[in-house]
This record gives structure tokens, sequence and C-alpha cells, in this order.
């Protein structure tokens, strides 16, 4: 598609670039605002997005948001009966039953540790020193910066901050006693 034809991607589009999508959804999706790595790479080389996007393989699915390539590659996710279908990455009633394996919020939880570990080597996993709650922000700075790009970055890398200050929307609300015994 030229500049000019730019539109959404309908159901009956085939052979859907990388390329298009990234250049008709970063207003939305904020790769280059995000994934500068990503980004870096893209500028270096004008070819890296020309194929045909493989969009089920390239989203992030549930909750936690993990990647169905990072599920199957770092995580070494095995699916559900041995099918690694992504919608069983969905979050739902089913993929979350005892035994079932499937959802993001093991795999996800997981992956984030994993990301946490390596951003902040110097702290102890058996007894961690984060008395001070900056300390204990800064880290998770570094690790999610570190999930989004594969760096630590500083604390200024935006995608980190970015988290961070979203969360703090969503603090626990102490329980509040029920009115009817």
């Amino acid at each position: 598609m030229s500049n000019s034809e730019r539109r959404h991607i309908q159901d009956s589009d085939q052979f859907v670039s990388a390329r298009e999508i990234w250049e008709e959804n970063d207003q939305t999706q904020n790769w280059t605002k995000w994934s500068i790595y990503t980004v870096e790479q893209v500028e270096a080389d004008q070819e890296l997005l020309n194929f045909t996007a493989q969009t089920p393989l390239a989203a992030s699915y549930g909750l936690l948001q993990i990647m169905y390539v990072t599920a199957i590659r770092s995580m070494r996710w095995e699916g559900i009966g041995a099918a690694k279908n992504p919608s069983y990455l969905f979050d739902t009633t089913g993929n979350l039953a005892p035994g079932v394996e499937g959802g993001s919020l093991e795999l996800g939880s997981g992956y984030l540790k994993r990301m946490f570990l390596m951003a902040n080597r110097g702290i102890s996993q058996d007894n961690p020193d984060l008395a001070d709650p900056k300390d204990l922000q800064d880290a998770f700075f570094y690790a999610l910066n570190y999930y989004n790009t594969n760096k630590r970055k500083t604390l200024d890398y935006i995608y980190g901050k970015e988290v961070m200050e979203r969360a703090d929307l969503y603090t626990p609300v102490a329980e509040t006693p029920e009115i009817f015994p």
C-alpha cells in the first residue's frame, strides 16, 4: 500500500507485510516510542519488515500480554495437550483450570521474574536489600525496560517509567467490612 492508500487491514486482505502493519499502527501501538532497540534495527535494515506478517505468532496474549514466541521459546510453553494454539494463552476459565497449563498468568509472571533478575543482577534473591520503596521502584523500572527491550537502560527510559506510572492508578484498596453479615 502506498501512503495515499492507507486503510485498516480487512479480513479479506492477503500477504500484508510487517512493514505495512508497523507504519499503519505505530500511532496507536507506540512501537517507535517504546521499542527503541527495534526502531534501531528497522532503521539499519530497510528490508527487515518486508515479509508477510504472521500476526497470530507476533501478537501478545492474556492479561500479562506475553508474546506467543516468548511463551514458546523463552518459557518453553508446551501448550494444552501438545497443541500450541495462541488462543490458549488467553486467561479464560478453561485455560486457567487446574492441570490445563494455559493462560498468560504463570508464563508472564515467570518471564517478568527472569527479566527482573537479569536487569538487577546486584540484588540478592535470598536476601534482597530493598528497604527504601524507591529502590524497589527503580528495580522494577529496570526490569520492565529489560522486559521490553532486553536492555536495562536508565531510569529515564520511557517504557518502565510509563508502566510504573500506570500501575500507580491500580494500587490495592483495603477490604471494606461487609455491610451484611
